[in-house]
């Protein structure tokens, strides 16, 4: 649930990259974050 949290709210950011460049960006985040 974190992970969907965060994937949303980084979905503006996501847009900018390709699909999967985004969902490693949203785990290193995330991994940053927490």
């Amino acid at each position: 649930y974190v992970i969907a949290f965060a994937f949303r709210s980084n979905n503006n950011t996501k847009t900018n990259y390709l699909s999967y460049e985004g969902e490693a960006l949203v785990v290193v985040w995330a991994i940053a974050y927490f």
